[in-house]
């Protein structure tokens, strides 16, 4: 077996479910080796740990079993976290795992590999670099819209990072009318604004919900995604500019309704002249992508793919 023949495990460590594939060296997340594990992110640090390593033994069994093997790890979880030291500083999720080593636990279960952490929203916009519909464009952004809103922007080919590995530049927290960004552009933001036009929905009302209203012909729906778009727009104008950004790609499970606040958003950033805007290629599959292309060079060695901001 050469080095090219080697796999990297690719996991995106969320916090309902571990996801991971075994991506090939050419970017191919391989057949029959998407493995899930659920695990609590407000549990013990000995059952996150065990969800680690049965998931890692599952893609172990996988790699034998067509006579492969695996030669790194790329994870990408949320901040603040530690992306050099492999070290969780979360408060919100993952609390038990404050300030613990998670490159220990990994190679426990996957053997002496290297692996590399990186920021969900990183591994988001390298994955739709490399197979994605940012291909080519190494001046680009991209936005993830879910439960948050996840920014990362790139510079020559090169994702723009903090000292700490996490993004560059943190969207979420720009001042935006009486809030924060992610007060307005985010799944709670887009069911309270909804509900300000609908008291009467229910507070058991979803994003997904939402948006089949507003292909049904809800008018409040139709509005309150429509606004969506242009919030969002009025928050990147200023932050793409600056950037020196030419490409924007939008991801998260929010991004499939982009029929409904797509064209707005792109006629909020119009005067921006941009190469591109539109959703994710690969929304489902980006963030292991992503996770295999800082590792993918065929050495076995990271690629260094990300700089300082």
């Amino acid at each position: 077996m050469t080095e090219q023949d080697g796999l990297i495990l690719a996991i995106d460590a969320g916090g309902t479910f571990f996801k991971s594939g075994l991506v090939s060296a050419d970017g191919k997340i391989l057949e029959h080796t998407r493995v899930s594990c659920p695990v609590d992110s407000a549990g013990q640090a000995s059952s996150v740990r065990s969800a680690y390593h049965i998931l890692i033994a599952r893609q172990l069994e996988n790699a034998r079993a067509i006579g492969r093997a695996i030669k790194a790890v790329g994870v990408d979880t949320p901040g603040p976290f530690d992306y050099q030291e492999g070290k969780s500083l979360m408060r919100h999720k993952f609390p038990a795992l404050y300030g613990i080593p998670l490159r220990p636990w990994i190679q426990e279960a996957a053997g002496d590999l290297p692996v590399r952490f990186l920021h969900d929203s990183t591994a988001f916009l390298l994955g739709e670099y490399w197979k994605g519909g940012l291909q080519g464009e190494g001046n680009a952004a991209g936005v993830m819209l879910g439960t948050g809103l996840g920014f990362a922007y790139m510079r020559n080919g090169e994702v723009q990072l903090n000292p700490q590995g996490g993004p560059g530049f943190s969207l979420y927290t720009v001042p935006y009318r009486k809030g924060a960004a992610e007060d307005y552009v985010s799944r709670r933001g887009i069911i309270s604004r909804y509900l300000e036009r609908t008291p009467m929905a229910g507070s058991g009302i979803d994003v997904a919900d939402i948006s089949r209203l507003a292909r049904e012909g809800s008018e409040p729906a139709r509005v309150t995604m429509r606004e969506t778009g242009r919030m969002l727009g009025e928050i990147l104008f200023p932050v793409l500019k600056e950037k020196g950004c030419r490409r924007l790609t939008i991801g998260g499970q929010i991004s499939k309704a982009y029929p409904l606040f797509g064209r707005d958003l792109e006629q909020t950033l119009a005067d921006l002249q941009l190469d591109g805007i539109s959703p994710a290629a690969n929304p489902d599959d980006a963030h292991l992508l992503g996770c295999a292309y800082v590792l993918a060079d065929g050495s076995g060695e990271a690629r260094e793919a990300a700089s300082g901001a």
